[in-house]
């Protein structure tokens, strides 16, 4: 029990590091959240909606304070 709530932590710890840069690469954070779900994370399905929103528009980068 205790490896498995390391690696939900892991992969947690992951995503707030991709969130907390100024400039996201899209395509890593689809990564990532697919490596969380994949291991247990239960996340909500519209992450995913907007993650693929944005990888749409733009899969090279996501800037999320700019507006637009």
């Amino acid at each position: 029990m205790r490896r498995k709530n390391k690696a939900l932590l892991a992969r947690m710890l992951d995503l707030y590091r991709i969130l907390g840069d100024s400039t996201i690469s899209p395509r890593l954070l689809k990564d990532a959240l697919d490596r969380a779900a994949e291991e247990g994370v239960v996340l909500d399905g519209a992450v995913f909606s907007i993650v693929d929103r944005i990888i749409v528009k733009d899969a090279t980068a996501f800037v999320p304070n700019q507006i637009g």
